[in-house]
């Protein structure tokens, strides 16, 4: 972890009930260590980012962004299995409407 990353967490390792784990997002291992939690959400930001980089490496790109956001959604069915979808609908459409406000305003 590069020491940018290590500062971003500095506020939240102090928290209670913050739990970091650091892997893979694509392991299944990583997921298994969370069902010992009660946890309560999930912040993805493990995506690559980039088109240049991801012609170049097209396979990494799928990897992370594809299979790893499919272990998060299975993740949720596990923690949430009545109401996982609604979840995600609910972030989805907080995403979009601050994608067409920042549209209106711009």
């Amino acid at each position: 972890m590069s020491v940018a990353e290590e500062n971003n967490l500095k506020s939240f390792r102090n928290h209670a009930k913050f739990i970091f784990i650091e892997g893979d997002i694509c392991e299944t291992e990583v997921w298994n260590q969370l069902t010992q939690y009660k946890v309560q959400g999930i912040i993805h930001l493990a995506a690559k980012a980039g088109v240049l980089p991801s012609t170049r490496e097209p396979e990494a790109y799928i990897q992370t962004n594809i299979t790893g956001t499919l272990r998060v959604l299975d993740f949720l069915k596990i923690i949430h299995p009545k109401n996982w979808y609604l979840l995600l609908l609910l972030l989805f459409t907080e995403i979009m409407n601050k994608h067409l406000l920042a549209k209106m305003i711009l």
